[in-house]
């Protein structure tokens, strides 16, 4: 009996298609045949280098908007003296006085309170005698000739009382804005820092009520405290001393009206 070999048919199924693989082995050739759903990340060096951008970016553009931010109070400074300087103007013209810089956002009459923290309450020039945030509130009134406060301010005070319009009070000439002056209602400069009156005669003590011939202040960098002596202007000043809260370069030599201080003159 010769042997032969007889090659096995695969099985057709009704369908027609013939047996594949089945169990475990199907189901490994249908996961390599299968598209892949990864989505590729960043790697290190790409983050790295994003990095790298950003902090570049960061170290251009922060100087610029600090210039930017400080440029803008610079300007708001200007601003304000030159509107302080008109107000100090127009109520001399109309009074013959130049006044402490809390007087002049005043108007006229008055409830008869004083009320500082109450942001509702407006102050009313007859108001000032129950100020009890300064010294002598009522010593106002400076001599534009001289530059001292007027010796007779008791008696000019009754006479502004008495009837605000001939004696020609037209306030208030000048609002300062909320949160831009001190308690004792006194602007401030964009740096926190008390705006400054001088006169031929000194500056302007705004919690006393007189006229100084020396300004004291620590150098910049140091704790010393050095005194100015005056004369420092010959005609009235509004000042401030500008981004380094100090006068003229804050160092010991310094002096009102240089470097950075911005002021107004009239």
């Amino acid at each position: 009996m010769t042997g032969s070999i007889k090659q096995k048919t695969p099985a057709v199924r009704p369908n027609g298609s013939s047996k594949g693989p089945r169990g475990p082995q199907a189901a490994r050739s249908l996961t390599r045949n299968a598209p892949s759903t990864t989505v590729p990340g960043f790697t290190i060096i790409e983050l790295l280098i994003a990095v790298i951008i950003i902090g570049v970016l960061v170290a251009i553009l922060i100087p610029v908007l600090v210039r930017r931010v400080e440029e803008a109070r610079i300007a708001r400074a200007e601003s304000d003296v030159e509107h302080i300087k008109d107000a100090l103007e127009r109520a001399h013209i109309h009074t013959n006085y130049v006044y402490r810089l809390y007087v002049l956002d005043d108007n006229l009459g008055g409830n008869g309170l004083y009320l500082p923290l109450d942001p509702g309450d407006l102050d009313g020039v007859r108001d000032e005698t129950g100020n009890w945030t300064v010294q002598t509130p009522t010593r106002m009134f400076i001599d534009y000739n001289t530059g001292q406060f007027a010796g007779n301010y008791q008696n000019i005070y009754a006479s502004l009382t008495r009837n605000e319009t001939d004696f020609g009070w037209a306030g208030p000439y000048i609002n300062y804005q909320r949160g831009n002056f001190t308690w004792q209602d006194l602007p401030t400069d964009p740096w926190g820092e008390e705006y400054l009156l001088f006169t031929p005669a000194g500056v302007v003590d705004q919690q006393a009520g007189t006229v100084e011939n020396f300004y004291n202040f620590t150098v910049l960098g140091t704790d010393t405290t050095v005194t100015l002596r005056g004369p420092f202007f010959d005609r009235f000043t509004v000042l401030s001393k500008g981004p380094n809260r100090a006068p003229g370069d804050g160092s010991v030599a310094a002096q009102f009206g240089i470097a950075d201080d911005i002021y107004r003159q009239f």
